[in-house]
This record gives C-alpha cells, structure tokens and sequence, in this order.
C-alpha cells in the first residue's frame, strides 16, 4: 500500500517539476517577445519619424 502512496507522490512531484518548467520557458520567452516588439517599435517610429 505505502509503494502505491509513494509512487503517486513521485509521479505528481516530477508533474510538478515539468510543469514549473514548462511554465518558466514560457514566460521567458514571452519576454523576449516583448523585448523584441519594443526594439522593433523603436526602430519603427525613428525610420517614420526620419521621413
């Protein structure tokens, strides 16, 4: 009884730590697109602005 207990929190820890992974990729990614979207904005507005 007490393996099947153990093997169930193993299985939702390594769960856990896969998606707290997942969820860290995520958001860095989504930084660096905003980050590249506000370089590229930037860059935008001098060219027009140069016009």
């Amino acid at each position: 009884m007490f393996q099947i207990e153990d093997l169930a929190l193993k299985l939702a820890w390594e769960e856990l730590k896969h998606k707290t992974c997942k969820e860290a990729v995520s958001s860095v990614h989504n930084f660096l697109l905003c980050m590249t979207l506000l370089h590229v904005t930037s860059y935008n507005l001098k060219k027009v602005d140069s016009i």
